[in-house]
Parts: structure tokens; sequence; C-alpha cells
């Protein structure tokens, strides 16, 4: 019984492990750690999203 607890305890932190480095590096596969990363573009205000005018109900 205490091995069956041993082996979930570890699978347990091999899991987190590698769920940690996914969302830690998501760009992974692609990023060199040398390069800088690349620009985004900047979203638009709110009011040309909605077509509505900042201020007005």
């Amino acid at each position: 019984m205490w091995l069956n607890v041993v082996i979930l305890a570890a699978a347990s932190l091999v899991v987190g492990f590698v769920l940690g480095w996914v969302v830690a590096c998501p760009r992974r596969w692609e990023a060199r750690f040398a390069d800088r990363p690349a620009p985004r573009e900047e979203t638009p205000p709110f009011s040309r999203l909605t077509g509505r005018l900042t201020g007005r109900v």
C-alpha cells in the first residue's frame, strides 16, 4: 500500500513539473533564449472595437 502512495506522489510531482514547464515556456518550441521577443500589435481602443464613443452610454 505504501508503494502505491509513493508512486502516486511521484507521478503527481512529475505531472506538476511538466504542466509548470508548459505554462512557463509558451513559446518553447520556436523560441531561442538569446532572441528578443517579437513585438505585438497594439489593440485598438475599446471605442473602435464597439463603435461607441467613450464617455457616452
